[in-house]
């Protein structure tokens, strides 16, 4: 995880993805389960947030994302390892749901999917995609 940012002009620059924008949750679960650096006791979290990204500024988002017991999140979208604090800070998080490592896999094979479970960030992704499928049909309109 790359806990550096890189600086152009005195301001950071924006690094590609490490994994697919809108994945994050799949790339959360796939972290929590096969990457062997990870700390022993981790918290898989589920949240609603503010993007940060250039374009989606201000939009209201869901995230998923890996917290330790040092107070480190893991955001496995940008490859980042960054003070869990700043990190919700930074994406506005305003609801979270945090799930210890074995209830989240029970739920991931309850529910066949690695989250979002929860009704309120379901809810918010339903929102997205009706966001993206509007900006899909207009740019096709055009």
């Amino acid at each position: 995880m790359n806990t550096d940012t890189p600086m152009v002009n005195d301001k950071p620059r924006i690094p590609e993805p490490l994994n697919p924008i809108g994945r994050c949750f799949d790339s959360t679960a796939h972290l929590a389960l096969f990457d062997k650096s990870l700390p022993l006791e981790i918290t898989i979290c589920h949240g609603i947030g503010v993007s940060t990204m250039p374009g989606e500024e201000g939009k209201t988002i869901m995230h998923s994302w890996i917290e330790d017991a040092k107070g480190f999140a893991y955001d496995t979208t940008w490859g980042a390892k960054i003070k869990a604090k700043y990190y919700k800070k930074k994406l506005k998080i305003n609801y979270m749901v945090r799930y210890r490592f074995r209830e989240f896999v029970l739920l991931w094979g309850k529910e066949q999917h690695p989250g979002p479970w929860d009704e309120k960030i379901k809810a918010v992704g339903e929102t997205m995609k009706g966001e993206v499928q509007n900006e899909s049909s207009t740019t096709n309109d055009q």
